[in-house]
């Protein structure tokens, strides 16, 4: 399945905005990108016989490996799937050359049990607290988060956002652009 205009504009944009962000923070350290997983670097398809593949988003792999190739800035994956799923993600990341990152955060089952919080806004609390131990953690700035859901991007901790198009809408809470200062469209 290829990507539909949205999606393929939006990837360009976002690979010669990578370059832009490269040069500009080529002479600092402790930089960190984020990337959601699904719908922003894979795209899982059933095939007819009902199997499940798991295909890179064109163009999205050339912008993850643009910033995995600088060693100034490190990568962090932050997914919304629950960490029961962890090996089956790596299996998958590793499937589709997504290899070089530093971290894998997986959605603790705790925020649904504990926090009896419609699962999108666990989803944005989540993220943000992810983002968060990047930063005090790993002592990391990030300069670039990247998603297809809003909930990917809410709660800052990162200098600039990239709003990917969503296949599939599960936005939370605001939906006003104007709210997300930062957020590269």
């Amino acid at each position: 399945m290829s990507i539909n205009k949205n999606q393929r504009n939006s990837v360009s944009r976002l690979l010669k905005y990578s370059n832009k962000l490269i040069k500009k923070y080529k002479n600092k350290n402790n930089l960190a990108v984020v990337f959601d997983i699904d719908d922003t670097l894979i795209e899982n398809m059933r095939i007819g016989n009902g199997e499940i593949i798991t295909i890179p988003i064109q163009g999205m792999l050339d912008v993850y490996e643009k910033f995995a190739g600088q060693d100034n800035i490190s990568i962090f994956l932050v997914t919304a799937r629950p960490e029961t799923y962890r090996g089956e993600t790596l299996n998958m990341l590793e499937e589709v050359g997504i290899t070089d990152f530093v971290h894998l955060y997986h959605r603790p089952l705790i925020y649904l049990k504990k926090r009896k919080l419609d699962p999108r806004e666990c989803v944005c609390f989540y993220k943000e607290t992810a983002r968060m131990k990047i930063e005090n953690d790993f002592n990391k700035t990030i300069i670039l988060n990247v998603g297809d859901q809003l909930t990917d991007h809410q709660g800052g901790y990162f200098i600039e956002g990239w709003k990917m198009p969503a296949r599939y809408t599960h936005d939370c809470m605001h939906t006003n652009p104007v709210e997300y200062p930062g957020i590269v469209r």
